[in-house]
């Protein structure tokens, strides 16, 4: 081991060892997904119930209907204030 880091300096690091990016935008990445994470929630859940409800349309003559039916018809508040209640 001694050897070793005496052929690459004391750090254990090449001279010419450049830093990418990546090393310092994946965590400022990682900090803005924690930061924004409520507003995507509330964006996901409204974007599925969007799709459930496009796919349904998209269904021939009363399949549509039946399946608009079952779609939950709950918005993200309601959705939110129930889940947290069940804890």
């Amino acid at each position: 081991m001694k050897a070793w880091l005496k052929e690459r300096g004391s750090s254990g690091l090449s001279a010419n060892r450049t830093v990418s990016w990546g090393s310092f935008v994946t965590p400022a990445y990682g900090l803005t997904l924690l930061f924004i994470s409520a507003c995507t929630t509330e964006a996901w859940y409204e974007g599925v119930r969007t799709g459930a409800e496009n796919e349904c349309r998209n269904q021939p003559g009363s399949a549509a209907a039946e399946c608009l039916s079952r779609l939950n018809k709950k918005t993200y508040q309601e959705y939110e204030k129930e889940r947290l209640g069940a804890k």
